[in-house]
């Protein structure tokens, strides 16, 4: 009988973790994902990697020898870092040390990425490697908005500004909302085992709040949010959302409302500017980067 009732709890700690596995695993693009890739820029970025953890993780560095500040870019979920090379070239050129890297199982990288969490950890782990004592700003997309207001906790003190675009709080309310839109039925259910299964992975992480973890570091930060977006509701679980209610000083909200230029991906890349930088947002955000890092 024991080992009927050891079986049945095994299974119910392994069926909800493999449910985050399938859910998570990222996509694996091809050499040629018919976007500009860091190979296409080799003049302009330094190739290199970190340790996370037991997986070594691929990064590039966009203005290696630039002194004005460093950049760390999170990328969202689904997409490798490639997809804000425009960004990092950009404020590479603006006099910053702009730094992408892929994700646990992104892009070319070993390991399995099982949550949003992992994204945090990865992205801590790049801070301790790259943190070379110029003003460290936080750049993040989607999950890794997301990230780069949950790994404040442990880098916190070295951190000058943290960049959220299209970010959510935190992951329960995520999980919600993205099973109240797009599922029919059980979605209680399935809500129920995605939170199961990422508080067993990342119990000391799952119930991590975007905005609570920027108010206690009392870190700078610059959040924004489409008005269009898709993905994330700008007035549901978003990160936006609690720092529009709350309104606090050390914080600068924006929400652009141009068409193309508002969705949760078009605010990166707008469908009408392929490869080019969203000129509604980025300029913005250099201004706001440029007038703390000259402090």
């Amino acid at each position: 009988m024991i080992y009927v009732v050891l079986v049945i709890i095994a299974l119910l700690v392994l069926l909800p973790v493999l449910l985050s596995v399938f859910f998570f695993k990222p996509f694996k693009y091809t050499d040629r994902w018919n976007r500009p890739t860091h190979e296409d820029y080799a003049d302009e970025n330094e190739a290199t990697s970190f340790m996370s953890r037991r997986s070594r993780l691929a990064a590039h560095i966009y203005g290696a020898d630039n002194k004005k500040g460093t950049l760390i870019f999170s990328h969202g979920m689904g997409v490798p870092s490639d997809y804000y090379i425009p960004e990092a070239r950009y404020f590479a050129k603006a006099g910053y040390r702009s730094i992408l890297f892929d994700n646990t199982g992104y892009w070319k990288n070993k390991g399995i990425f099982l949550g949003f969490p992992r994204a945090a950890k990865d992205l801590a782990a790049a801070i301790r490697h790259f943190d070379n004592g110029t003003p460290l700003i936080l750049f993040g997309h989607s999950m890794g908005a997301y990230a780069v207001c949950t790994t404040l906790p442990e880098a916190g003190e070295n951190v000058k500004a943290v960049v959220a675009y299209s970010g959510f709080d935190n992951e329960p309310e995520m999980i919600k909302e993205f099973t109240e839109t797009n599922l029919k039925k059980c979605k209680g259910l399935v809500a129920f085992l995605f939170s199961a299964s990422q508080c067993i992975l990342f119990p000391h992480r799952f119930f991590r709040s975007s905005w609570k973890c920027l108010k206690e570091c009392g870190c700078r930060a610059m959040i924004i949010h489409g008005s269009a977006d898709e993905e994330i509701a700008i007035n549901g679980a978003s990160l936006y959302a609690h720092a529009v209610h709350e309104k606090p000083d050390m914080t600068v909200t924006f929400s652009p409302d141009k068409e193309g230029h508002n969705t949760h991906m078009g605010i990166v890349r707008p469908v009408d500017a392929s490869g080019e930088i969203n000129q509604e947002v980025l300029p913005r955000v250099l201004q706001f980067i440029d007038e703390l890092a000259d402090k």
